[in-house]
């Protein structure tokens, strides 16, 4: 069996066959010059994170970063059937790792979570006023929030005011608003009230690291229809004894979103949610107080209650999981990873999947190399027989090109069972050099600014009498992030 079987298996995917699918007959040159003509030109872009381990699946989870630490904790959310989880993950930057600290709050979803950093502990604050404090090892129960309780239906609204060194809760009408210390609790009664929305229920509060407020964003929603009385799209903001409100921002329908100071950006970044009546699934990224949409060439699918937090250490905001809506508008439970990031950005490289045959054949970059633009890339190919091997290249890893089949695709039907395709496929065969066991992709990178941050999927195949009914086996996924540095 030589090249020409591959070709062909390749070239049956529908993927392959659509004519919409401009890349798939291009050499990767050309592609690089297509692309040129599509991709968005921006500061900013969302990428694609492939942990080796990741929380399970969930929404309706919290999550704050340990700046002292340099760790991202989150705790608890809820799975499709509702039932609370009560689990504390870390996420270091690279990789997601299941804390076992001795003692934890219950089991819960709708609380909130913030890094006090004058004390040096993540607190949450549960829908019953029950508060805890993480302190990288173990849980401890603090002083509950007065008042309780009051957040049953509708989640705790919940930041750290570094300017004023206390955390900051409020009920679900804006009024009271409780404040922490570190020693007790006080409450004030604010002269502005928020006003009452479904879309204010359903948001969080942050701390604004560049105009040194807590702000919350409450959508448009119409209060009353006789008289008529609409409130937002617009900013609240809290300066320690009352609210200032009329502060502009969009999108003006959304409820479900997130919220997330992006400290690195000088702004506030809103993502997700859903709008007039969960028909449609905003996959915007708005920024405040620019009042802009940032313009990324790549964003996680639309979602809602999924948590997000910003990482003043690493200089990103990270998203993990919520209830993702597809492009057909079904509903399913994630846990991926994203982070939100400006420029400049370093080249890196993740592996994700398994291969497939005996023994199943592996793909890695190479000792040193990086996908740096400018550059040449290599990557190595372990497992490999003598005899013909290609790479297929892609450009997304959400569907494979030009079809509405979701990567990964499961190959049994084309006589490969226990392979996946893990690429979008855009070029089917990239070329690969061979010499005995082991074989070398390499790409050559374009010195072109406007590649920085686009993410490319590498998947390897090659000829293996026996491995299944067609004697192919293919490699895991390697995701590259083109970088300037």
């Amino acid at each position: 069996m030589g090249g020409s079987r591959v070709g062909d298996l390749l070239l049956a995917f529908p993927a392959c066959m659509t004519p919409s699918s401009r890349l798939t007959t291009l050499a990767l040159p050309l592609a690089f010059a297509a692309l040129s003509l599509a991709t968005v030109r921006s500061q900013t872009d969302w990428i694609e994170r492939k942990p080796a381990h990741a929380p399970p699946a969930r929404s309706y989870h919290a999550m704050a970063c340990d700046s002292l630490r340099g760790r991202i904790v989150l705790f608890g959310g809820q799975v499709s059937q509702g039932n609370p989880l009560g689990d504390t993950w870390e996420w270091d930057g690279v990789d997601w790792q299941q804390a076992t600290p001795l003692t934890s709050p219950p089991a819960q979803s709708r609380h909130a979570l913030a890094f006090d950093a004058a004390r040096g502990v993540v607190v949450l604050v549960g829908t019953n006023g029950d508060m805890w404090e993480f302190d990288g090892t173990t849980w401890n129960a603090a002083p509950p929030c007065p008042g309780s309780p009051l957040y049953t239906d509708v989640g705790v609204l919940m930041a750290y005011d570094a300017s004023r060194s206390r955390l900051c809760v409020v009920g679900s009408n804006g009024s009271p608003v409780h404040e922490y210390d570190g020693a007790a609790w006080s409450t004030i009664t604010p002269a502005t009230t928020a006003p009452p929305s479904p879309g204010y229920t359903l948001s969080n509060m942050i701390f604004h690291t560049a105009i040194g407020r807590v702000v919350t964003f409450l959508p448009f929603d119409v209060i009353s229809y006789n008289p008529y009385v609409a409130v937002g799209p617009e900013m609240w903001q809290w300066d320690g004894a009352d609210w200032q409100s009329g502060f502009a921002m969009g999108p003006a329908y959304i409820v479900g979103h997130r919220l997330s100071d992006a400290s690195a950006l000088g702004a506030s970044l809103l993502y997700g949610g859903s709008c007039c009546g969960g028909v449609t699934n905003p996959t915007t990224s708005a920024l405040w107080p620019a009042n802009t949409t940032a313009t990324t060439r790549k964003h996680p699918l639309g979602r809602v209650a999924h948590g997000m937090c910003d990482d003043p250490v690493r200089g990103r905001v990270v998203l993990f999981g919520g209830l993702r809506i597809d492009h057909l508008g079904n509903g399913t439970l994630a846990n991926d990873t994203f982070e939100f990031v400006g420029r400049p950005l370093s080249a890196a490289t993740e592996t994700w999947g398994a291969g497939c045959g005996a023994p199943a054949l592996g793909l890695d970059s190479a000792s040193g190399s990086r996908p740096v633009l400018g550059t040449t890339f290599q990557a190595d190919v372990s497992g490999v027989a003598p005899g013909f091997a290609g790479c297929a290249v892609g450009f997304n890893d959400d569907y494979v090109a030009g079809s509405p089949f979701q990567v990964p695709w499961d190959l049994a039907l084309y006589g490969m069972p226990g392979c996946s395709l893990w690429t979008s496929a855009d070029i089917p065969n990239h070329p690969v050099q061979v010499a005995g066991s082991q074989a070398t992709v390499t790409i050559a990178l374009p010195l072109a600014s406007w590649l920085i941050g686009q993410q490319m999927y590498l998947q390897a195949f090659a000829v293996q009498p026996g491995a299944n009914p067609t004697g192919i086996a293919f490699s895991n996924g390697l995701q590259l992030t083109l970088g300037d540095q």
